[in-house]
């Protein structure tokens, strides 16, 4: 066995304990770490450092005639307490194996430095997973770390394991060429200010259940949301990486996450999180009628009463695929050819596959879309279809009446994901970004807030270096610094000490003292500087008229790190860890580089570093009250998954909560159990409509009658729809599309015609007529505005027999 007292970070040693008269004969110090080569009966005969410096037999050989019952661990003192700074007791063959060539800076403990200048074990905390494969974030395994009243900012590690049959996969090196070994990251995320729906309306975890939020996607809260650590994907069995925690009490999600690869079998893994803070106990929720376990006052602090401190602590466990009481998942997939139509404002939208959900009573609904496998970029939106105004058509309850081809004409009511995204989307009523149109105010009126701007005007002598930008996004706790943030990274030469601000023309103190001023909050007793304002104007005379840096030049080089550096400070500035390396390597490389670029740059570095620890030490203020969407009243609504492009085949998997009852239906296609034509035409240049509101009276020389004209003939009186395809007309660019229109008109008189239906404003996609009741004969008009020549084809369903021809 070895006794190896490891060292803190400090690089100090971590006992500085009298050492036992069995270490004291063998001459070693314990300021170096010691392992035992040899124990004969009661003796230590020989030992070495980790480093393989050897001491013994010779003068460090000690002898004794103890019996051979006492262990090794009593012959070094190492008590539990001594445990706990970090000595502990190991076999010779493991010290060999996993130990060998390390230093006194080593850490295999992860010890934490304590104020006495010794250090400590810290907690671990483990959660076991199985990942089977998949690309989307939504399905992949991801762990809810909680922090409750943190006193300070706190550096945390996750040890990832995967567990391996197969000894020699344990060494296996990062850069080996072996497909059949995942490249996995872990990806840490602070989503303290997002919780989920279920943490919204009062929920917390408990012993087996966690309510925290699921991600879907990397965007699904804020394309600026960064992780905490530094990410790298690695096919060693284990590894490790670290992240700051900042102060006080916050929620963060773990994401256990892969790289594709041609062999997809699951694999099981462990990961566990080394924290100074203590574990906190979760709360068994009492059983049903225990009124004496409910009387007993908060459930986390009852459960606490006994551990070492009960108001500050940490835990970690999985977060279950779903968490509300009424869930339904679903999996489909997108067939090329067949169902897989593209965006919500094209052509074939329509086709994309559709579901109908039902919500019995007012609920708040949460919805996730998940593709293992796609290369494509997805959204998901949550609709409500127009009513038809005729409540004949309302009565004959179409079929696929629900099914929508435009999500901007045909839906009064609009939920969707924040943007189009690799591997998954969400949307949910926690989130209230996702709603984007409310026509008929089903949530009730609307509550925007303001957007933040700064307007930002940078004064030079230096003709061409004047600039002025818009700053959006800001943040309430955000300060002045910011704004020189913002200017760097977009190539201005703004100087912490040097350039003078305005602020609505009042100045601030130049230097740290003025850029460290809250921009939204009171600084110091004194009034914020914007006050309640959402926007404001910000003058920085830059002061740097002298300092350039060449493009494709070293100092250009340096110049291009640094703007880099304070775009990843702006967009996350409370990892003081992850940036200390960068900041540190790119000052050291300024020095380099003559003395007005050097000054400048290591100027920026200090100033940034000084940010970061600033912010980083900055205890989290109490979060603001949630706002979150009101239920959505009882209704049919439409979920409908779409990829930015059509034609992508892939696989799906939707997961629906809702706090009500709720039931969830695929929509059939359109036109199913409908006779059908189709008729191909080509655009004429004659005229355009003026109104496309019907009913309307037209003279039958009106110019729009020199249009395309379908001639339709129904059986008997029955119900026609038909949707308009015209070739290359929802093209990318503005000037290649085709805005088209078809219309009903029906024979009023020998001289008039009247238009019953229409399809709305000219569109470029999504062009179909609304279900109308047709006596027997009508005339379908399909113009463009402006006037095209494109190509189309007209698929018209009715519930009777129809025929359908071009007519002049």
């Amino acid at each position: 066995m070895a006794a190896v007292p490891c060292c803190s970070p400090s690089r100090r040693a971590v006992s500085r304990e009298p050492v036992s008269k069995e270490c004291s004969s063998l001459r070693t110090t314990p300021t170096r770490c010691w392992t035992c080569v040899r124990w004969r009966g009661g003796a230590c005969s020989s030992c070495r450092t980790p480093g393989r410096s050897s001491r013994g037999p010779g003068r460090s050989r000690t002898r004794t005639s103890r019996p051979r019952q006492p262990r090794s661990g009593e012959a070094f003192a190492v008590t539990e307490d001594v445990t706990n700074r970090g000595v502990f007791c190991i076999a010779w063959e493991d010290a060999l194996r996993y130990f060998q060539c390390c230093h006194l800076s080593w850490n295999p403990y992860l010890l934490y430095p304590t104020p006495d200048g010794l250090s400590r074990r810290p907690t671990r905390l483990a959660c076991h997973g199985t990942f089977a494969y998949t690309l989307s974030v939504g399905q992949m395994p991801q762990l809810h770390i909680g922090v409750v009243k943190a006193p300070r900012r706190q550096r945390m590690h996750l040890v990832f394991s995967r567990h391996v049959s197969n000894a020699k996969d344990v060494h296996l090196e990062s850069d080996e060429n072996d497909n059949t070994v995942p490249w996995v990251s872990l990806k840490v995320y602070d989503i303290t200010e997002y919780p989920s729906i279920a943490q919204s309306i009062g929920g917390s975890c408990v012993f087996g259940m966690c309510y925290c939020r699921r991600l879907a996607s990397a965007s699904d809260i804020s394309v600026r949301m960064q992780p905490l650590n530094s990410v790298a994907y690695r096919k060693a069995a284990s590894w490790l990486t670290s992240f700051d925690c900042p102060a006080g009490t916050s929620n963060l999600l773990v994401v256990v996450t892969r790289l594709g690869s041609p062999v997809k079998e699951p694999f099981n893994f462990t990961v566990t999180l080394h924290t100074e803070l203590e574990q906190m106990r979760l709360p068994v929720l009492p059983q049903a009628g225990d009124a004496a376990a409910a009387a007993t006052g908060s459930l986390m602090e009852s459960a606490n009463l006994t551990a070492g401190n009960l108001n500050a602590g940490v835990y970690m466990h999985l977060i279950p695929k779903t968490c509300l009481r009424c869930t339904t998942a679903v999996t489909g997939s997108f067939a090329k050819g067949k169902s897989c139509g593209g965006r919500m404002d094209g052509n074939t939208y329509v086709y994309n596959p559709q579901y109908v959900l039902t919500l019995t009573r007012p609920s708040m609904v949460s919805v996730r879309l998940s593709l293992p496998e796609c290369d494509e970029t997805t959204q998901l939106q949550l609709m409500q279809k127009w009513p038809p105004r005729d409540e004949r058509v309302k009565a004959a309850k179409v079929p696929f009446g629900l099914r929508i081809g435009n999500g901007t004409s045909d839906a009064s009511f609009i939920m969707r994901s924040r943007v189009y995204t690799y591997g998954g989307a969400v949307l949910d009523s926690a989130l209230p970004h996702t709603l984007d149109y409310d026509a008929n105010k089903l949530l009730g009126d609307r509550q925007v807030e303001e957007t933040k701007k700064a307007q930002l005007q940078l004064l030079s002598a230096v003709p061409g270096r004047a600039a002025s930008f818009n700053l959006y996004d800001l943040d309430d706790v955000d300060e002045v610094t910011v704004l020189l943030l913002a200017a760097v990274d977009k190539g201005h030469f703004v100087s912490p000490t040097l350039s003078k601000v305005m602020i609505d023309k009042q100045p601030l103190p130049q230097g740290t003292p003025g850029w460290s001023m809250r921009l939204f909050q009171a600084n110091a007793g004194a009034a914020p500087l914007v006050g309640g304002r959402c926007k404001f104007d910000v003058e920085i005379a830059l002061g740097t008229d002298s300092i350039s840096f060449a493009d494709k030049t070293k100092a250009g080089d340096l110049w291009a790190d640094m703007r880099e550096l304070c775009r990843d400070v702006r967009n996350c500035s409370s990892q003081l860890s992850s940036y200390v390396a960068q900041i540190v390597n790119l000052h050291r490389k300024a020095k380099t580089l003559p003395t007005v670029q050097a000054n400048y740059l290591a100027e920026l570095c200090m100033f940034i570093a000084d940010y970061v620890k600033r912010i980083a030490d900055t205890p989290r203020p109490p979060p603001q009250p949630v706002r979150c969407l009101p239920p959505l009243p009882a209704g049919d609504y439409v979920v409908v998954p779409s990829l930015w492009e059509r034609g992508v085949p892939a696989s799906y998997e939707l997961v629906v909560e809702t706090t009500e009852a709720h039931t969830l239906r695929p929509l059939p296609e359109e036109g199913e159990g409908w006779n059908a034509v189709t008729v191909s035409g080509q655009l004429l240049q004659g005229g355009h409509l003026r109104s496309t509101t019907a009913p309307l009276q037209l003279q039958k020389s009106d110019a729009v009658f020199q249009c395309s004209k379908i001639a339709v003939s129904l059986a008997a009186k029955g119900l026609l729809t038909c949707r308009l395809f015209v070739v290359g007309g929802d093209a990318e660019t503005e000037s290649e599309r085709t805005y088209v229109n078809v219309s009903l008109f029906v024979e009023s008189d020998p001289a008039t015609m009247q238009m019953v239906a229409s399809s709305g404003h000219y569109s470029a996609g999504g062009v179909a007529l609304p279900i109308t009741l047709v006596e027997r004969q009508g005339l379908l008009v399909v113009s463009a505005h402006p006037p095209s020549k494109n190509k189309y084809r007209l698929r018209l369903y009715s519930n009777v027999g129809l025929t359908a021809a071009l007519t002049v």
